[in-house]
């Protein structure tokens, strides 16, 4: 699973470099994704590699958290 989380414009601020190595633990108690910066294109992107569950509730858990994880970083990188 991935997902854009920061698209700059022609460069990547050194604020939001900074952030982007700042683990932030309480955002990362059930899933531990991680951030790839893409030098070329100025994009950050969540990433999270997992086994997709049999059970179609925790599969859906996954996505809600993975997504709420991704509108959270995008808050971060806002600032």
């Amino acid at each position: 699973i991935n997902t854009l989380v920061y698209q700059g414009d022609k460069y990547i601020p050194n604020a939001v470099r900074k952030a982007a190595t700042e683990p932030i633990a309480e955002l990362q108690r059930y899933i531990k994704p991680w951030l790839a910066v893409d030098e070329d294109t100025y994009r950050i992107t969540l990433h999270y590699k997992t086994e997709i569950p049999v059970d179609t509730e925790a599969f859906c858990e996954i996505l809600f958290v993975f997504d709420d994880l991704a509108m959270k970083w995008r808050e971060i990188f806002e600032e």
